[in-house]
């Protein structure tokens, strides 16, 4: 059964003219149903099992599935090029929440530290091989506290990575599209240069990167110091010379079998949003928050795309554009993103962050705040 989930609202509170300046003018102590409303409709409208394969996979497709569920989860050695830096062992010591390929859940040491400076951005890593063996000592490194000239620091949280496919698969053009539309929350696609080719940025925190490829691939390197056929050399500006001579590994360390496996797992991982409906949609639309969470895009149909992700239904409730928001931007450039831009949250996997209720404690982390739960979360915003 449900929770009684919208109280009664008191008698004392005056009339609004309007949706949106009602939902506007609730505080977090005052009673409000529309916040109930509206994270009702994401937490019990939209749930499902999450962290499933695709439904109609070819019986090729759900092994390959399989094989790169298993590398989500392999921890990688020092022997297999681990580090130098590096902020985990394996995918899904962060992407973990509820199943592997999920967000970091409640772990706090999964917030990443992305800083910036006058020679551009970078990624601090948490660890170094050194502190994995006692002949290394070393090869530690540590992260300064105190902040360089000119250099901004910020706390990223690691998205939740279902149905991640089915995003890859959207055409640039219906992306393109939605950036056409004008006024006070117009935004703007994220141009990227990848292959050669030029795309429209759709993952990762500023849309920074067009495919599940050169996203997987950043990642490898960034998050656990491996490099691959598309970037053959770590990442080592600023540090010490005794850490850069600890990787012993010849480059690329991955052939690509890894990178392969997991772009597969990702491409065929289910979403854990379903369709939907409700009450909660109509307000969602009616207050303005669709303006820039569009509800529902649809994968293309070219027939290179895999038939599981061809033609679908991707209630994603983004655009996938960057938007300027302003100082509550992470003041953290990134390729043609400003310090000021975001892309636009998707928020179909919402309902396994927060699968006790949108009052229960799921940390939320959007524009340099942090919310303890999803109403506060649609009250800040």
């Amino acid at each position: 059964r449900l929770p009684r989930l919208c109280p009664r609202p008191s008698p004392s509170l005056r009339p609004c003219p309007n949706l949106r300046s009602c939902f506007l003018s609730c505080r977090a102590d005052a009673v409000c149903p529309y916040g109930w409303l509206i994270a009702t409709f994401f937490l019990f409208c939209s749930a499902v099992h999450a962290q499933q394969p695709l439904p109609d996979l070819t019986a090729t497709e759900l092994k390959l599935f399989e094989i790169g569920k298993a590398a989500f989860s392999h921890r990688f050695s020092i022997e297999e090029g681990l580090g130098p830096l590096f902020n985990e062992r394996s995918c899904a010591g962060c992407h973990r929440s509820p199943e592997p390929g999920g967000d970091e859940g409640l772990c706090e040491h999964c917030l990443v530290t992305r800083a910036t400076s006058l020679s551009g951005s970078t990624l601090h890593q948490r660890y170094s091989i050194g502190i994995e063996r006692g002949d290394l000592t070393h090869c530690r490194e540590e992260l300064s506290q105190e902040l360089a000239t000119g250099e901004r620091r910020t706390l990223r949280r690691p998205l939740s990575l279902s149905g991640v496919g089915l995003i890859e698969a959207i055409p640039d053009e219906a992306i393109l599209t939605l950036a056409k539309h004008t006024g006070p929350t117009q935004g703007r696609a994220n141009f990227v240069n990848e292959g050669g080719k030029q795309r429209i940025g759709r993952f990762g925190w500023k849309a920074q990167f067009a495919t599940l490829e050169s996203f997987t691939t950043d990642s490898l390197l960034e998050e656990h110091g491996i490099t691959t056929p598309l970037i053959r050399a770590d990442n080592l500006s600023g540090i010490k010379e005794s850490v850069t001579e600890c990787d012993q590994i010849s480059d690329p360390e991955d052939r690509g079998e890894q990178l392969l496996a997991l772009v597969n797992f990702q491409k065929f991982l289910k979403p854990s949003a379903s369709a939907v409906k409700g009450q909660g949609l109509g307000l969602f639309i009616k207050i303005g928050c669709a303006d820039c969470h569009t509800p529902l895009l649809r994968t293309g149909t070219d027939p290179i795309i895999p038939e599981a992700l061809r033609d679908k239904e991707v209630p994603l409730f983004s655009d996938l554009l960057l938007h300027n928001i302003g100082s509550d931007g992470d003041r953290i450039p990134q390729g043609e993103a400003g310090p000021s831009e975001m892309r636009t949250a998707p928020l179909w996997n919402l309902s396994t962050r927060f699968p006790n209720g949108p009052e229960n404690p799921g940390s939320l982390y959007h524009n340099r705040r942090y919310y303890p739960n999803l109403i506060a979360g649609i009250l800040g915003h």
